[in-house]
Parts: structure tokens; sequence; C-alpha cells
């Protein structure tokens, strides 16, 4: 060894000791001081020094000075106290830690069982609640106090029916005793009866559990109580993304209907499938849940590298800005208000984000994986990548984003009618399997709306191979398509699937649809269980809806379809004549598909009433 390479060997240990200046203030600088052990073991295991300080060993044809003999051997004892002292206060400093880690680990994990518990007595008092609430499903008891007489609006028709008739007459109304009246005001216990019933849902559900989960590892990762999560908030941050996505691939999803579907197929208790169907409609709530975490661990490895920006380049720093700025756009786009009142600006905004959100993780990874933070430079290098699973990660989300494109085709639209309106009737080549939905777009990288397929299974001849789309003309893409029919629209070869998919879940059921939601009942009807009832409200159903829909219709047994036409009828009680069909056939599941509001309105009433119901969420 050269008097340069001595020399080197000094500046060495001067410039770890001043990267490790830091210790005396509990600053954590583990890399510097994993380095400085090295050095010194290294180091101390060159030079050999004898009792009287002189050099015992040559190193080449040069003889090393005995001045910088004596300054490297001085600077390795000073090395060596440091190191002592840094690893006996982090002793220290770190039981330290792991208490207050352990202390708001425990707390963290206390809230979100605590959270959770309270989900479950929301799901435990679901039905008192909206009995209290909606008066439904529950004897009341009347007393004289609780009559409330109202003046006959036509006293000379009154009064001109027989005396004996006058009973009759729906004069009165009857209000359960602590009934809401107009001026009363309503209880605190019920307003939080109706904010809990709301708020238990199984999408808010999943969405807090997954939430939870890394809210918890994230105050471990904080507090270094976890060493493993602090050092894989990376990792953390990549695996959310990429399980959000694998619960939105259609292929992923339509292995877990199959897999849930025929596992719990009619024969375990109701309510155990009713969780399991609840479970697969609002699945998206892992989706939110998991994206939303992300962006909390992407912010938490951006505020870790700022704090130790002279060991981070600029340029990472940059990019996980860029990346969570991104995230957060794609995350407000899909803000229900923006979704449905801007749904085009929604689809947008998320696709387009989320896709250079995914360009940016691919340059963060490629960044942090050869930046070394000792000689400041980077060291590009294939093996960095396939040793971290944050690349595989990367790999497989990018694979999730790219798979649905690979089944976009340009299909011929072989009919085009529009009997009214208020629907419109897309007829393709094809059959489509029971409880399958189709996505169409005349822009593909834009937009696409999704709507139930209709296929008959048992038609002879050219009809055998055929599937329909029922479409009501509500947005700009449906206006267009009444106004100027396509001869050619891009759907996806692999349909997926939906509520439909878990009728056979259920021995028997009732249907409801209102308008042109009957579009997704149809291929039940037609292909699935016997023990299925459709009510179908509509206006002036045979001119609105045209020949092609009352010819389906017709091919069904009569005595399970249920038509109300409002224009010769009436608007009919949908909720009561749900309740009456259900007892009537005994059926174990009430499936609805109208607008938002009567949607809601139906599911809620029908549970009230004690009956398992399900209706798809918006653009679900």
């Amino acid at each position: 060894m050269s008097v340069l390479d001595a020399q080197s060997a000094e500046f060495t240990i001067l410039l770890l000791l001043r990267r490790c200046k830091g210790f005396a203030t509990g600053q954590e600088l583990p890399s510097s001081v994993t380095s400085l052990y090295t050095s010194r073991q290294r180091f101390s295991s060159t030079f050999k020094f004898g009792a009287e300080g002189h050099a015992s060993k040559r190193f080449g044809s040069s003889v090393v000075s005995m001045s910088l003999h004596l300054k490297i051997r001085t600077l390795l004892d000073i090395a060596e106290n440091c190191t002592e002292n840094w690893t006996r206060q982090d002793g220290s400093s770190h039981h330290a830690r792991l208490q207050g880690g352990a202390v708001a680990g425990t707390a963290v994990g206390a809230v979100a069982l605590a959270i959770f518990l309270a989900v479950a007595a929301c799901y435990m008092f679901r039905r008192s609640a909206l009995r209290q609430a909606m008066c439904i499903g529950r004897p009341i008891a009347v007393s004289l106090t609780d009559l409330k007489v109202q003046p006959c609006k036509n006293e000379e028709a009154f009064m001109q029916i027989d005396p004996d008739q006058k009973a009759t007459v729906k004069s009165i109304s009857v209000q359960p005793a602590g009934a809401d009246l107009p001026n009363e005001r309503v209880p605190f216990v019920r307003h939080v009866l109706r904010w809990l019933e709301a708020f238990s849902n199984m999408y808010r559900v999943l969405f807090g559990i997954c939430l939870g989960f890394n809210v918890t590892f994230l105050a471990l990762a904080a507090t270094n109580t976890v060493p493993y999560a602090k050092r894989q908030k990376a990792a953390f941050a990549l695996g959310n993304i990429m399980v959000s996505c694998i619960v939105r691939n259609e292929i992923f999803m339509y292995g877990v209907y199959w897999l849930i579907v025929k596992t719990f197929s009619r024969w375990p208790p109701l309510w155990v499938r009713a969780f399991w169907t609840s479970f697969l409609l609002h699945i998206g709530g892992c989706h939110s849940g998991l994206a939303i975490s992300s962006l909390m661990w992407i912010i938490y490895v951006l505020v870790d590298l700022a704090t130790h920006s002279a060991f981070t380049q600029t340029g990472v720093i940059v990019i996980v800005s860029v990346l969570g700025a991104l995230i957060l756009i794609t995350a407000a786009a899909a803000f229900p208000l923006i979704r449905f009142y801007h749904h085009n600006t929604f689809e947008v905004l998320h696709r387009f984000s989320g896709w250079t959100a995914l360009s940016a993780v691919w340059v963060f990874e490629i960044l942090a994986s050869n930046w070394d933070s000792n000689t400041k430079r980077f060291k590009f290098a294939g093996s960095h990548f396939i040793h971290h699973q944050d690349f595989w990660f990367l790999v497989v989300t990018t694979y999730l984003i790219i798979q649905p494109w690979l089944f976009v085709r340009r299909v011929e639209v072989l009919e085009t009618s529009v009997p009214s309106s208020k629907a419109i009737l897309m007829k393709f080549k094809g059959f489509v399997p029971l409880g399958c939905l189709s996505r169409i777009s005349r822009k593909p990288l834009l937009e696409w709306h999704a709507f139930g397929c209709i296929s008959d299974a048992v038609s002879e001849g050219q009809d055998k191979d055929i599937h329909h789309l029922l479409i009501t003309p509500l947005g700009d893409f449906t206006r267009e398509l009444a106004s100027n029919p396509p001869t050619h629209v891009y759907t996806r070869n692999f349909k997926f699937v939906g509520l439909p998919y878990c009728v056979t879940m259920f021995r028997s059921g009732v249907l409801v649809a209102t308008g042109s939601g009957l579009g997704i009942w149809m291929s039940i009807l037609l292909q699935g269980p016997p023990d299925y009832h459709l009510i179908w409200v509509g206006r002036d159903l045979t001119n609105t809806y045209g020949p092609v829909m009352m010819d389906l219709l017709s091919r069904i047994d009569p005595a399970r379809v249920h038509l109300y036409d409002t224009l010769h009828d009436g608007r009919p009680d949908s909720l009561a004549l749900t309740i009456q069909l259900v007892r009537q056939i005994r059926a174990e599941v009430v499936l609805v598909t109208s607008n938002p509001r009567g949607t809601e309105h139906l599911v809620n009433g029908c549970r009230a009433a004690g009956i398992t119901a399900f209706g798809p969420i918006f653009d679900s």
C-alpha cells in the first residue's frame, strides 16, 4: 500500500466521521454508521501496529510513513469510540422509540378495531334502525290521541254517499305515537340511527378496513416500531396501487365472482349468501381505500426523502412530488359529485392521470433503485431491479393496465332501433352468457359505457347467436346513439360480470325494473332459474320499447311477468307491490334497477321489511 493509499484511507475515515457527527444529537444515520463500522474493520485489519506504535507490515515496495500510521491509528480509535457511543445512545433511544411506537401502534389498532366494531354494530341494528326511521314492517299501536282528523276534500260528494258506506271513506290518517310530525323536532337518537344506517354499508366497511390497515402500518413505520415497514415504504405504496388495480380488473373479478358463486350457491344460510353478494357488489370500496392509502404512503416517502435530502437526488424528490399530485387528481376525479354530474370529466382525468402516474412510478423506480447515496451518483444495472419487490409490483400493475386493451375490438352493429325518445335497442352478433354486461364506446380512449346484455338461450335459429342492448338516451353519448346510430362501435370481447351473475346463489327472487332498467334482468328471465319473477314499471310500455322487446317478454312464462303501465294504470306503489309478491312466492331476494333515488328507496324499504334486497350503485 502506498502513501497515497494511506492518505485516501485517512480522508475516507475523516469523511465518514464527519457524516456521523449527528450521532450525538440522536439523529439517525444508519447507512453512514454501517459504512463507518465496515471501514474501521477493514483498515484495522490492514494496519498492524506493534506495542510501541511502529509499523510491523510492509505494503509492496513502499513503507507507510510513521506520521500517517499514527494519524490513522488515532482516527481509528476515534471512530471506534464514535460508533460505540452511537450504538449505546441508539440502544436507549431505540428502546424509547419501541415503547412509543408500541403505544402509538396499539392506539391506532384500538381505534381501527373500535371503528370496525361500531360498523358491525350498525349492521346488527340496521333493520331496527330502518324500521324506526321509516315505520315499516312493525305493528303500530293506535290510540285516540294518535288519530289526526283531516277534512274531506269534497264535502258534497261525501254527503251523497250512503251512510252505511261513509265508514269506508279514508278521511283520517293514522300515525304511530312518537312519529315525526311536521312541526315536531326529530329526536337526536333518530338522527344518529339514520346517520349510522347511511354510513354502514359494505362499500364504506371495505373502504374503512383497507384504510385502517394502512394507517396502522404507517404509524408503526413512522415510529420505527416495525423497521420493515419503514424500509419498504415505497413497496407499501406500490403494493396498494397494485391491489387497487387488481380489484378493478375484469378477468380477476370474473374469477372472484365465479369462485364465490360456485362455493356459496344455495346451500349456506341466507345471511351468508347475502353477505357475499354485498361484498361482490361493493368491492369497489377496496379499490378506493387502497388508492387513498397509496397516496398516504407516497406522502410519507416524500417527507422522508425531503428530510434526508442531503443523500437524495433532487430528481427523485421531484418525481415523487409529481406522482403524489397525479394520484391526488385521480382520486379527486372519482369523487361521487364529479363522477355523477361530470362523468366524462371523471373518465378522462381518472384514466389519463392514472396512466401518467404509472409512468412517473417507473421513472421513480429506475432513479431510486440506481442511486448510490454514498457516492451521490447513479449506478445503472439491471440486477438492481429484479431483487426489489417494488419492481415486480410495478410489472404486475403495468400488466393490469394493459390487459383490458388486448380485448378491444371494433364490431358491427347489426341493427339499431329507436322506438321512442326513451329507448334504444341495439343488436350485435354473438351469444352472451347469463350475468354478463357489455361496454361499448365510439372513442375508446375517452369513454366507455356499460349496459346489460339480452341473450336468449332457448331461441332457435338466427336469434340464438345474437344479443341486444337496451339503452335509455340520457347522456350525450346515448343521445348521440339515437340521433346518429353508428354502424360500428368498440367493445371488449371479454364481457364482465356484475350483480346479475349472483342470481344462482338464491333459490328464488323478485326482479324490479323501471324503464330501460329491464335490460339488465332480461337474460336472467330468458336463461336463468325459473323461480324469478319480474315487476316492470314504465309508461306506455308497448309503444315506448317497441315490438322487439315485447316479443322477448312474450317468451317468458306470463305467470312470472308483472307489468304496470303508468299511462293506463297510474303510478303504482312499487314497494308495496314488491313486498306483496315476495311474500306470495316466498322469494329469498329482491334485485332492483332504477334511477339512484328509486333504487335506494326500494332497497331500503325491502330491508326494513326484513327482505334481502340489492341494487347496483351508480356506474358500478
